[in-house]
């Protein structure tokens, strides 16, 4: 059901793009989350490594699935285990993979029940979430992939660039609120999905090629938790940056932009790091 009108709506905003601008009722601040631990409004927890201690704490708040970009160590995995807290593995590195295991993993619980972790919380782990804002949640390519940048110059020009080799031209600055304002820099620490080279280039390129392969198979575009269908990404035509050699994709159809962060952080310790490698 698309809710009331609400600010992004009277901008001319899809209803999709309107149900970015309430935030989720968050509870009290609890410096006992593990690092650069933050939650989406569609209900996903990501974060970086956790360890024995935390299991508890994911137990409090009720995760029940842990998927792990990077896996959590023996004891981590046993304390999970006897808290029968699901485990995924998926590692990767600078190139994105398991599409179909994500996908296959998130269907069986709802996104609130779900722990998204990498090393750092920042490269995979905003990999795999811009992976799902548009496979399960209708976002435009460029809103889901700014949203967990890291705010920077160099990796809001990097992905621009990346963008506009797949047909798509929007180039954000740093200060946008549209942008990482579902990475770790949201939680007052920094970090975020980063392309500020061609290493990190290919983690933000094969995640783009995943989600296109994934809606070559979905013509009809994505179904969102309420019933509304995204439009597919596969409704216009192919169009290519003259100058690159990265593959050519397809323009995102609908809307451009979120118009505001609705971020939930929570305060934890986490620094930029090389989550890629």
């Amino acid at each position: 059901m698309v809710p009331d009108a609400s600010p992004g709506e009277s901008a001319g905003l899809h209803p999709v793009e309107t149900r970015r601008l309430s935030r989720l009722p968050l509870p009290p601040e609890d410096s006992s989350l593990p690092p650069a631990a933050r939650q989406m409004k569609e209900g996903y927890w990501l974060g970086a490594m956790i360890g024995p201690d935390d299991v508890a704490l994911l137990q409090r708040i009720g995760i029940r699935l842990v998927l792990s970009a990077v896996p959590p160590d023996n004891q981590t995995l046993e304390n999970l285990r006897v808290a029968q807290i699901q485990q995924v593995s998926l590692p990767m590195g600078d190139t994105f993979l398991h599409a179909p295991r994500i996908l296959e993993m998130v269907d069986r619980y709802p996104p609130q029940e779900i722990l998204i972790h990498c090393r750092h919380g920042a490269d995979r782990t905003g990999a795999i979430a811009a992976f799902l804002l548009v496979t399960r949640h209708g976002w435009p390519i460029a809103d889901a992939f700014y949203a967990v940048l890291y705010p920077s110059d160099q990796d809001t020009v990097g992905l621009a660039e990346i963008l506009r080799n797949y047909g798509m031209v929007d180039h954000r600055l740093p200060s946008d609120p549209s942008v990482g304002f579902y990475s770790v820099s949201a939680t007052g620490t920094s970090g975020g999905l980063k392309a500020r080279n061609p290493r990190y280039a290919r983690l933000v390129t094969s995640t783009i090629e995943a989600v296109l392969t994934w809606s070559a198979a979905h013509p009809s575009g994505s179904v969102i938790s309420d019933g509304l269908i995204a439009p597919s990404l596969l409704e216009v035509s192919r169009v290519g940056s003259q100058d690159s050699g990265l593959p050519q994709g397809p323009t995102p159809s609908g809307p451009g932009r979120a118009s505001q962060p609705i971020a939930a952080p929570f305060s934890g310790q986490a620094v930029d790091s090389e989550c890629a490698q």
